[in-house]
């Protein structure tokens, strides 16, 4: 059932950039299966503006799912909100989070909800916390939460929080962290795989659960790769414009923080 709007609470939502691009410079990978050669379609790259005009004004991480539904982390109130298309709100889960949030759609319009925090003894931090908690499409939660503690003081743990999270077809979870690392973590957040050759700048799955990767190289030049993770090979890489590149830190800084993004590649 559909929550009623409270007062004041209106979200215009606007569409600030659909852009279809086509990309040169490819590079193709040594490889003899024609169904590895380098795509030449071209890409979408979709970005969602929520107004923060009215009385939602700190948030983070909003995702889209299937049905056009918004999901957002509201900062002040620390929970979880889902916005139908008009920017109606149509829940909200009660959980309230304390620390930095990444959300993400998963298969089956699974909302994935990925907190992170500091513990404390007293005021000397001691560890760093990561949860995950599941909610299906009617915002109940799908399974136990899990739970994974890292040991460390605050020192040990920077650059190592996540940025922005995708959950892929058979629930793990890519992640990017704050120092550019790209990582996959299983459905118990061990880790199984590390991309951290380069500072990635972004990265989105695709249908296939192939993994992007954008990073800018210290020549100043910029990349957008494709890896087949299954079989642990790079299947095509392409030089962006610098243009684009700036362009699209412009249209990010328009939300905060950098998790806004969403792909379709």
């Amino acid at each position: 059932m559909k929550c009623k709007k409270p007062a004041g609470f209106i979200i215009s939502i606007a569409c600030i950039f659909v852009m279809l691009f086509s990309m040169a410079g490819c590079k193709a990978v040594d490889t003899s299966n024609p169904k590895d050669a380098i795509e030449e379609s071209a890409y979408s790259y979709k970005a969602v503006e929520l107004s923060t005009a009215m009385a939602l004004q700190n948030f983070s991480s909003p995702c889209i799912n299937s049905k056009g539904e918004i999901a957002v982390f509201d900062e002040e109130k620390e929970k979880i909100l889902v916005l139908d298309k008009k920017g109606a709100l149509l829940r909200e889960i009660p959980d309230i989070f304390k620390g930095g949030m990444s959300l993400a759609y998963g298969t089956g319009d699974k909302l994935y909800a990925l907190l992170q925090y500091y513990k404390r003894n007293s005021s000397e931090v001691t560890g760093m916390i990561t949860e995950l908690v599941i909610y299906d499409e009617q915002g109940q939660k799908s399974g136990d939460k899990i739970e994974k503690e890292a040991r460390g003081d605050a020192e040990s743990f920077k650059g190592k929080f996540i940025t922005k999270m995708m959950p892929d077809k058979k629930g793990n979870l890519y992640v990017r962290k704050s120092d550019g690392t790209v990582e996959v973590l299983d459905k118990s957040l061990n880790s199984i795989k590390t991309w951290d050759r380069v500072k990635y700048s972004d990265f989105a799955v695709d249908e296939k659960d192939n993994l992007i990767l954008l990073q800018r190289n210290t020549g100043g030049k910029i990349y957008i790769q494709k890896f087949d993770v299954k079989n642990d090979k790079a299947i095509w890489e392409k030089e962006l414009s610098t243009g684009l590149y700036i362009l699209q830190q412009k249209l990010r800084q328009t939300i905060r923080p950098a998790r806004w993004s969403h792909f379709q590649l």
